[in-house]
């Protein structure tokens, strides 16, 4: 469709322990490509800021916005550079030129370009699952968002490691990247219980 919809669960996890249950796992890198990770916080916090950093240095540089691909190109070779000793994490990079892309970057800096969603971190079957189950692709842009809900409340419900108070939406279309409030999300999810009840 017209966006990418990025979300996650909110929970930090240090083994079996609880860290932070109000953890944002979405980092933006631009004001149009963000991504989302699961895997070690201390190299998400390092890597993203990284990034985030890079793409000012590029801009201010080069006098335009990185670009998706090099913003891609970028994070690859940082991850296989590493690959004996690698950063333990995996990202989602969504962003948005022409049209909207995701791609899935895992922790040897292979890099596969997905044409419909994707799913990381401990809870991925789960919610991979309800994706597979739900997903059509004349889905409008709120029915996408929640989609995107049900498929990491799932994830929650089963999966230990998967939780927090919040569940973090950020969407990214030709206006740029934009994090989801509280209020907008219940407000999308309400809509949704109103149809059924319609129904």
């Amino acid at each position: 469709k017209d966006i990418v919809v990025l979300a996650t669960d909110s929970q930090a996890s240090f083994g079996n322990i609880v860290g932070d249950d109000d953890f944002n796992k979405i980092a933006k890198i631009s004001d149009n490509i963000a991504l989302t990770y699961a895997g070690s916080v201390s190299d998400v916090q390092i890597l993203s800021k990284f990034m985030r950093n890079h793409a000012r240095h590029y801009e201010i540089e080069r006098e335009r916005p990185i670009s998706l691909k090099a913003a891609i190109n970028l994070l690859s070779n940082i991850l296989h550079s590493t690959k004996y000793t690698p950063f333990m994490i995996q990202f989602i990079v969504g962003g948005y030129e022409q049209e909207p892309k995701i791609y899935n970057l895992n922790f040897d800096g292979s890099v596969m370009e997905k044409k419909k969603y994707d799913c990381t971190g401990s809870g991925f079957e789960l919610a991979l699952a309800v994706l597979d189950a739900e997903y059509k692709p004349d889905m409008g842009n709120d029915e996408l968002v929640r989609l995107a809900i049900t498929a990491i409340a799932a994830a929650k419900k089963r999966d230990v490691v998967t939780g927090g108070k919040h569940t973090n939406v950020m969407i990214i279309d030709s206006k740029g990247a934009r994090t989801l409030s509280e209020k907008e999300i219940e407000k999308i999810v309400a809509a949704r219980q109103t149809t059924k009840k319609t129904l």
